[in-house]
């Protein structure tokens, strides 16, 4: 792939890589595994039956100052309708699965809870408790065609060996656990694997090598799914293959950060779909140009666009997944309306962060 930098070029070496970056807009884009892995998305055979599945994951940013955390903004407004988004993502893209990260509180827990009943959604994880302390939830839709899903949340100090440098000092002292809400099931026949997660958020030297920790567990943790079965892996991974409008004091700790991308598809072969669906073009899930929150969030007013929010997805083929018998048919942004009355005026998204919504066909 070539890559023009207008006004200046700037090589960054790190684990034998180069990066370039544009000094104009500073766009980063990584190596495009992606796209060599994606040759046949567009290329369908009409005469086989097909069988879809969709599947979406929303930060839904949950976040209040009264639960020790800093706010995102507007919470209260978001908190009070995010039944009815849900609801509205559900009528109009039909997901069978949604992957959930920041549903913070016990009263949030139960508003999703309410939606699954209403909806017929399986609930992955149904302890309030557990929630409250790793945010994850996966909705799995009860069709005739998927089993009942077994499913379990594991630290990555599990997947990992117990390490204590898996989180940051703050993570530890508010008992935040970072790891996989991962489900079992068989859908249509075949062995499907869902991993929810939500990675170490700080843009720093230190939060990524604690980044790079957290995928080595899930790395682990993939190492064991079986030959041929499908996987999910979705959330909010704080780390972006590419940005744009960074500040300078920010670009080295970007692009020591950007690197994680291109590790992650080299250690697993998984394939973004969004990004290569999309690609060459980016859209970025956390956008302060976009994202009326995440212009005024104290932690991300400062940011720039990143997409740090995936759904990546394979089938194991030995030691590795490849795209095999499914293909990506459509992925894009979700929740990106701005249609919740907030004060002066204004009107927001559910949260500071976009969704993305995947729709795979199965051969």
């Amino acid at each position: 792939m070539k890559i023009l930098c207008t006004l200046s070029l700037v090589l960054f070496f790190l684990s034998g890589d180069i990066y370039c970056y544009e000094s104009d807009n500073w766009d980063f884009l990584v190596a495009n595994q992606n796209q060599r892995n994606l040759e046949l998305t567009h290329k369908f055979q009409k005469n086989q039956l097909k069988y879809k599945l969709k599947v979406t994951t929303i930060n839904v940013g949950m976040l209040n100052t009264v639960m020790g955390y800093v706010s995102v903004p507007y919470y209260s407004a978001r908190a009070k309708a995010l039944y009815q988004k849900l609801l509205i993502h559900k009528n109009r893209k039909t997901p069978d699965m949604i992957f959930i990260q920041e549903l913070w509180g016990k009263p949030n827990f139960l508003t999703v809870q309410k939606f699954a009943t209403d909806y017929g959604y399986e609930l992955a994880e149904k302890n309030s408790d557990l929630t409250w302390a790793n945010g994850l939830q996966i909705l799995i839709k009860k069709k005739k065609s998927f089993s009942r899903p077994i499913c379990q949340f594991s630290t990555y100090q599990n997947l990992t060996g117990g390490e204590r440098t898996i989180l940051l000092p703050h993570e530890w002292v508010s008992s935040t656990q970072r790891g996989l809400l991962w489900c079992r099931l068989w859908v249509n026949g075949r062995e499907l694997t869902l991993a929810n997660t939500h990675l170490t958020a700080p843009t720093s030297f230190r939060a990524t090598l604690l980044r790079q920790n957290q995928l080595d567990g899930m790395i682990s943790f993939l190492d064991f799914r079986r030959n041929n079965e499908l996987v999910f892996v979705g959330g909010d991974l704080n780390f972006s293959g590419h940005f744009k409008n960074a500040k300078n004091k920010m670009i080295n700790t970007l692009l020591f950060n950007a690197r994680l991308y291109d590790y992650f598809i080299k250690k697993t072969g998984l394939v973004d779909s969004l990004g290569a669906f999309e690609y060459p073009n980016q859209s970025y899930t956390l956008n302060r140009l976009d994202n009326l929150l995440a212009r005024t969030g104290k932690y991300t007013r400062d940011d720039p666009e990143q997409r740090v929010d995936y759904l990546w997805v394979g089938e194991k083929v030995g030691r590795k997944f490849v795209q095999k018998s499914f293909t990506i048919t459509d992925s894009s942004l979700t929740f990106t309306k701005h249609d919740i009355p907030v004060p002066n005026g204004r009107k927001a998204p559910l949260s500071d962060h976009f969704g993305v919504t995947t729709t795979i066909e199965l051969h």
